[in-house]
């Protein structure tokens, strides 16, 4: 949860980071509950199920995530559980 706790003025400082690393072709691996978040930095995003990745999708193309139906998904799984 890298944002975690973070005012807005910084949340917005980590990102510009984080895409500055990409523009220099730097991998980064985040982990974040906060998927309105990663979808302001993320070319693809992952749903871990204990430890297994159970979907993912990337930013462009025919598998491109709606992060709103993605929220729903999941917060509707968990509701079930």
């Amino acid at each position: 949860e890298p944002t975690s706790g973070l005012d807005p003025q910084a949340t917005n400082d980590f990102n510009r980071l984080l895409k500055t690393l990409k523009e220099q072709n730097v991998a980064i691996l985040m982990v974040t509950h906060d998927l309105m978040g990663a979808l302001e930095v993320a070319d693809r995003i992952g749903f871990l199920d204990r430890g297994v990745i159970i979907e993912e999708f990337t930013a462009a193309g025919p598998e491109r995530f709606d992060i709103r139906m993605l929220y729903k998904h999941y917060a509707g799984k968990r509701d079930a559980a």
